[in-house]
């Protein structure tokens, strides 16, 4: 998604990128309070989990001022799946300010291939739901 998000032509007010992974703080360690996910969610539902998303899509449109936010978390592969949580297992979330408020909308997907493979379906169905989202 970074990558995806700077290499587009049309210009962005914002464009803002976190990543936290608990068993790998030394890839860019952030406090999870950062993103508006309280470390109650991680614990009882994992990082991979629609409330973890929710949170994080939420707490990033308010961090950041902007329109729309996505949030994203999988388990890509070759590692780390579980029966519960298979590789492939991608959640997505999206946060719109709108008159009424914040909305929010989440999509659980099961991708299948390698993980370059799961992690290129994760951007395009990230910004797919970006570009839905926008107005017209």
């Amino acid at each position: 998604m970074a990558h995806a998000g700077t290499a587009v032509s049309q210009p962005f007010n914002l464009v803002f990128i976190g990543m936290y992974h608990v068993g790998k703080p030394h890839i860019f360690p952030c406090p999870t309070n950062r993103f508006g996910i309280l470390n109650r969610t991680l614990a009882e539902h994992g990082s991979v989990s629609e409330p973890v998303v929710r949170e994080m899509a939420e707490g990033t449109l308010r961090l950041s001022g902007a329109d729309i936010s996505v949030a994203v978390s999988g388990v890509a592969g070759p590692d780390g799946g579980s029966d519960e949580k298979p590789v492939g297992t991608v959640w997505f979330s999206w946060a719109m300010r709108g008159p009424r408020g914040i909305s929010i909308d989440t999509v659980l997907q099961r991708f299948e291939g390698n993980r370059e493979s799961i992690r290129m379906q994760s951007v395009i169905q990230g910004l797919k739901g970006v570009r839905a989202r926008l107005p017209t």
